[in-house]
Formats: structure tokens, C-alpha cells, sequence
């Protein structure tokens, strides 16, 4: 929604922008993929399934690049490139 707005769409009420999962906060590209409730959650249960127990990075491309080197081997890396 933030990239619509950044473009000059403009919405029929104020709760059009709001983020499609919680419907809480404006969306945001950092809301959506990290400070989301929804978001954080589904997060936290793809860390527990990667085993991966370390705090979630707040800004999207931190969050990818900060796990590159934590993948222990190739089937984790090929998962994690894909979510």
C-alpha cells in the first residue's frame, strides 16, 4: 500500500492502507514483513522449522542477508531462498 500511495493513488477511506493482515498500522514494507503481528508469528514458526533461534532484523534486506551464512547446508539455503 505505501508503494500505491508513493505513487499518487489515493484511497477511498483511511482504513484501505491499512495492512492486510492485522489491519492495525499503515502498510509499510518494514511493517509487513517484520513488525506485523501476523508476520512476526509466521516468521517465528519458519525460524523454528529452520532452526534458526536468533532475533528478527527489522529491515527486509537485513533480515535476508543476515541468515545467509547461518543455512547448514544446501537443503536450508535452497528453503531459505525460497521463502
Amino acid at each position: 500500500m505505501d508503494a500505491l500511495v508513493k505513487q499518487g493513488v489515493h484511497f477511498l477511506n483511511e482504513s484501505a492502507s491499512l495492512c492486510v493482515f492485522c489491519k492495525s498500522q499503515q502498510e509499510y514494507v518494514n511493517h509487513l514483513f517484520s513488525s506485523c503481528k501476523f508476520s512476526y508469528a509466521l516468521w517465528q514458526l519458519i525460524y523454528n522449522w529452520l532452526n534458526i533461534s536468533l532475533p528478527l532484523p527489522l529491515v527486509p534486506i537485513h533480515h535476508f542477508s543476515s541468515f545467509l551464512g547461518l543455512m547448514k547446508n544446501r537443503k536450508c539455503w535452497k528453503l531459505w531462498s525460497v521463502i
